[in-house]
């Protein structure tokens, strides 16, 4: 476990024990656990969290978080659409937004690839973002056939962040892409321009 998330886990405890009713405890609790590959254990903190207080945009969005790890499709898309409906100004729209259009794409429904695309690229227009919805969208365009679009998406990619590389991807997102529909489509960005990397063992 990454220093960083054990200490935010301790705090996120240690809050939680001054006041079992704090909701932002909640969401950074669940969100630090599925960060560290516990996303079965983030569910029931979110929706403890959730029961206390239904309206925090931020908890709606922890829930999303460990769904999408846990490959839960239907619960991701509405738990980010939720958080989008209660705070449409919110400073993580970007998270929601991409959190959105992902959890789109693991459904994979025909009408569901054309409004993950959509939410994708507003998730790309915020100045803060990450690189989440630029290789999402360029999935997109992957599974679409649209090279030119592919090779458009990582280009801008790597211009906001120019160290990106596949490996960091992989590394990053191993839990969404294994055993998903885009399982394999990470080394076909490699041919379109993504940097390679290097591989590296992913912790547990």
């Amino acid at each position: 476990m990454p220093v960083a998330v054990k200490e935010g886990l301790s705090f996120a405890t240690k809050a939680l024990e001054i006041d079992r009713r704090s909701d932002i405890a909640y969401a950074m609790m669940s969100l630090l656990l599925t960060v560290d590959g516990r996303a079965a254990e983030a569910m029931p903190v979110a929706e403890q969290g959730l029961a206390l207080n239904p309206n925090y945009a931020f908890l709606h969005f922890a829930h999303g978080m460990a769904a999408v790890r846990l490959r839960d499709a239907d619960t991701t898309i509405r738990a980010a659409q939720n958080a989008i409906d209660l705070s449409p100004h919110d400073p993580s729209m970007f998270a929601f937004k991409t959190l959105l259009g992902i959890g789109l794409m693991l459904r994979g429904e025909p009408d569901d690839l054309s409004t993950a695309r959509m939410h994708l690229r507003e998730g790309a227009s915020f100045e803060r973002t990450t690189y989440y919805p630029f290789i999402g969208a360029a999935l997109l365009a992957l599974r679409a056939g649209n090279s030119d679009e592919v090779r458009i998406w990582i280009s801008d990619a790597l211009k906001k962040f120019p160290n990106l590389n596949a490996e960091y991807v992989r590394e990053a997102a191993h839990p969404f892409y294994e055993g998903s529909p885009y399982c394999d489509y990470l080394d076909r960005l490699i041919e379109q321009g993504l940097p390679p990397g290097e591989r590296r063992l992913i912790e547990e």
